[in-house]
């Protein structure tokens, strides 16, 4: 199958008077609706794919701070808006530029009044979300950028819009390499990155998330494939800065606590176990005495015997 991408237009005025005439020109009969969508299930399995278009001409419309259950990246074709991403960054948005609404994660976006939007999207299951972050087709770390393409790439995702309402089951598995490559060609092609995520504020996102994951048993890769993050790169950047290892803070995060329930509580061990996300006390009584050499119990009773 052939790859359509964006072919670079230097005018910006020239690519949004394309843009705008091509979601004018859209064929009938989802340019005379608010809204249009289809997904489909990926036959027996639980992750989905889906394609929409919308458009309101009249009215404002906000999504404020909501939080999607799934993944759905938005490409402008005509007015104008604004996207505040969950750190509080404001973002302009006109035809040409894509916002990413992520699983569960906060943000805002607004339509001007009058501006005459237009918008196609796709979006898919966290899960599947989850596996093409992981594998580097969906970028996580820029919630909204700018793409130079022609009307053809617009054609290409209507022409996907209605064949995803109506191929058979058995058709799918072609349409998920369209949808892919539709991902891959937004992606790969492109350009004035916003908020391009530095190693510093990796860290930084990652320890605010562990003040309170610590008390989790969680998988780190699969979190950092939820943020779109490589995992031996947020692991090499995390020690680099920190000196520990994300696993290594994770721990002392959790002996910190216990060390302040021991001491200033009378909470029985198994208690303050479970309350730190240890699936036994003797898990966490092992893991305390690997890291002070002591037990807890005797930590609480300030002895200094090592030996239950």
């Amino acid at each position: 199958m052939k790859e359509v991408c964006f072919s670079s237009i230097d005018n910006t005025d020239t690519l949004t008077k394309q843009l705008s005439a091509f979601g004018e020109s859209l064929s009938a009969p989802e340019n005379n609706a608010t809204q249009m969508n289809f997904s489909r299930t990926m036959n027996n399995s639980e992750n989905w794919i889906g394609c929409g278009y919308m458009k309101k001409s009249t009215s404002h419309m906000a999504y404020e701070n909501v939080r999607f259950p799934f993944y759905s990246i938005v490409i402008v074709i005509k007015g104008s808006g604004s996207y505040i991403a969950q750190n509080g960054s404001r973002h302009k948005l006109t035809p040409g530029s894509v916002f990413q609404r992520f699983p569960e994660t906060p943000h805002s976006s607004y339509v001007d009044i009058g501006s005459g939007w237009r918008e196609y999207y796709i979006d898919c299951d966290r899960g599947l979300y989850t596996h093409l972050c992981s594998m580097g087709i969906i970028d996580s770390t820029t919630p909204v950028f700018s793409i130079n393409m022609e009307a053809l790439f617009l054609a290409k995702i209507e022409t996907y819009f209605k064949r995803l309402g109506t191929v058979p089951q058995t058709q799918l598995p072609d349409l998920y390499v369209e949808y892919l490559s539709i991902l891959r060609c937004l992606f790969s092609q492109s350009i004035h990155r916003e908020n391009s995520i530095s190693g510093d504020r990796m860290v930084d996102i990652a320890c605010h998330d562990f003040k309170t994951k610590y008390k989790q048993r969680f998988d780190l890769k699969v979190y950092c494939a939820e943020k779109g993050w490589g995992y031996d790169s947020f692991r090499k950047r995390f020690k680099h800065q920190l000196g520990l290892s994300p696993l290594e803070y994770l721990v002392r995060k959790r002996m910190e606590i216990a060390c302040q329930l021991l001491r200033s509580g009378s909470k029985q061990i198994t208690v303050i176990a479970a309350e730190l996300g240890y699936a036994s006390p003797y898990e966490f009584s092992n893991q305390f005495h690997k890291h002070f050499g002591i037990y807890p119990k005797h930590f609480r009773n300030g002895t200094t015997a090592t030996i239950e």
